[in-house]
């Protein structure tokens, strides 16, 4: 049976900014030794490329030499790439330094040169306990101890020693702590990837037992890695069971603890824009005031373009898109929508490349709902069929669901009566199999099936909208996990609009504005 063509080539290169691919160019041009030409039309190619194509370029470029062993080419190119970025990325990236400083560091003392290799190691040790990265400060120990076999380096080698072996075992408990609170947090994720948004006690139970993990802590013993990763199990779990002030305030105590240290920037920039996508998610339910204060610090942070040499400009790229455009589709700013979703639509093709399947279909769903918000129906339903046409997981249980049910509601104003009719029972027993058959799923299903065969008049349309919308508003006002699925889509907004002859976005409009 033949190997299967790998497309890591493809997946990497597409990876790369437009200054890391310059770079490359520049690189090639000092570094590869021979035929240095040919493995640069070869990049040249595969970027050029939507989808990987090997057959093609074999076929195309049959007389090239990189084509007589393609296998080889490919590896030999992929290893020239991965050597440009750790150069490029050298000055820019913390971690990529301390590595390259303690490779030093080991020829120097295989030299015998102690002296020289401490200096180096002090001032790496002092920038990475600064940065709060303490597997670095361990490797760093781990040189020193080979230090200790020069009699001449310590002037007092008892007391050296034994505040060595102090530091060591601290860092050592600084590091156990840091990895038993992502266990915590990893442990809580894969609850909500596998069960989604909680909706049963049994669920809620799963949680809480890891939960109940973090009360014995003291939090003034916690290193500063660790207590991130305490915030954001609990503000995770607060999310899931729909207290967003207590999510709102451990994604805030998280993001305040990163911003303490504004070095934290220059190691690990996807942890804080992570954190504070949390908190502008949190916030946008929660707190208006808050929701723009962090919608202004993203701005803020994506402003700062010498961010995109840290390493990680893609997640930049497409965090502060996606919320930007979540921000504008919750204030019902038409011109925000339709341009963000332009940036979206013409960068997903190169971002799907290389980045988590999941996440892409996040990204599908937020394209239909904004296509949606600004009543480009026909766009809407291309996003939303590449949700519903993903592969069924359990990290996308919910989002698969509420697909399910817009789809309905996208029909609906489609005017697709026929196919409306054709798919309520499908969705149905989806819903019902999936157990995310629910009390505003209900009400919507049993409205669009009464509905969509029945020519009625207009005042008897709205008050069939009127008391679909008092129902679901019902269930709004109670605090329990029905109400979760209002989360993904404003269907009490969309009523209103139905019932009030106005546009979706005036609602809205209407409704942000009159938010405390």
């Amino acid at each position: 049976m033949a190997r299967p063509i790998s497309d890591d080539l493809f997946k990497l290169i597409k990876s790369l900014t437009r200054n890391e691919k310059r770079y490359f160019k520049v690189f090639s041009s000092l570094h590869i030794i021979g035929e240095k030409n040919s493995y640069i039309k070869l990049f040249d190619i595969v970027d050029k490329q939507t989808e990987y194509d090997e057959q093609s370029i074999i076929k195309k470029y049959g007389h090239e030499t990189f084509v007589k062993n393609i296998a080889r080419s490919k590896h030999y190119l992929y290893q020239q790439v991965l050597k440009s970025l750790h150069v490029f990325h050298l000055e820019s990236s913390l971690v990529l330094k301390f590595k390259y400083e303690m490779s030093l560091v080991e020829i120097l003392f295989e030299k015998r040169l102690f002296e020289q290799g401490r200096k180096v190691l002090k001032n790496t040790k002092n920038v990475a306990q600064q940065v709060h990265a303490p597997i670095i400060t361990l490797d760093v120990l781990k040189l020193e101890r080979r230090a200790f076999t020069d009699k001449h380096f310590f002037k007092n080698p008892e007391l050296k020693i034994s505040r060595h072996l102090e530091e060591e075992r601290k860092t050592l408990q600084d590091l156990d702590s840091i990895i038993t609170n992502w266990g915590y947090r990893i442990q809580t994720y894969s609850v909500i990837a596998t069960e989604g948004v909680i909706r049963g006690k049994q669920q809620d139970k799963k949680l809480k037992q890891i939960i109940n993990s973090l009360k014995n802590q003291d939090l003034n013993q916690l290193p500063f890695n660790a207590k991130i990763n305490h915030y954001n199990t609990l503000a995770s779990y607060y999310d899931r069971i729909n207290d967003s002030a207590n999510a709102l305030k451990y994604d805030n105590l998280a993001l305040s603890l990163l911003e303490s240290d504004k070095s934290i920037l220059s190691l690990n920039i996807g942890l804080y824009i992570t954190t504070l996508a949390n908190a502008i998610m949190m916030s946008a339910r929660y707190s208006k005031a808050t929701y723009e204060e962090l919608i202004d610090k993203l701005q803020t942070l994506y402003d700062m373009k010498p961010l995109n040499n840290l390493g990680q400009p893609t997640s930049i790229f497409f965090y502060y898109h996606l919320l930007m455009l979540q921000y504008y589709i919750d204030c019902g700013q038409t011109t925000g929508i339709e341009k963000h979703i332009e940036v979206m639509s013409s960068a997903i093709e190169q971002y799907k490349a290389f980045d988590s399947k999941i996440r892409i279909i996040y990204i599908y769903y937020i394209l239909f709902y904004a296509s949606f918000t600004i009543e480009s129906y026909t766009t809407a339903l291309v996003w939303l069929n590449k949700v519903l046409d993903s592969k069924e997981t359990a990290e996308l249980k919910d989002l698969k669901a509420i697909s399910r049910m817009v789809n309905l509601i996208l029909h609906y104003e489609l005017s697709n009566t026929i196919l409306l009719s054709n798919i309520i029972k499908p969705t149905y027993r989806y819903l019902v199999k999936a157990e995310k058959l629910y009390t505003p799923e209900t009400l919507v299903l049993k409205f669009l099936r009464q509905r969509s065969h029945k020519l009625e008049s207009r005042n008897e349309l709205v008050n069939s909208f009127k008391k679909l919308l008092v129902d679901i508003e019902e269930v709004m006002s109670q605090n329990t996990p029905d109400k979760n699925m209002l989360l993904l889509f404003d269907i009490p907004s969309w009523l209103e609009s139905k019932i009030k002859s106005k546009p979706f976005t005036t609602i809205v409009q209407e409704k942000y504005k009159a938010r405390t």
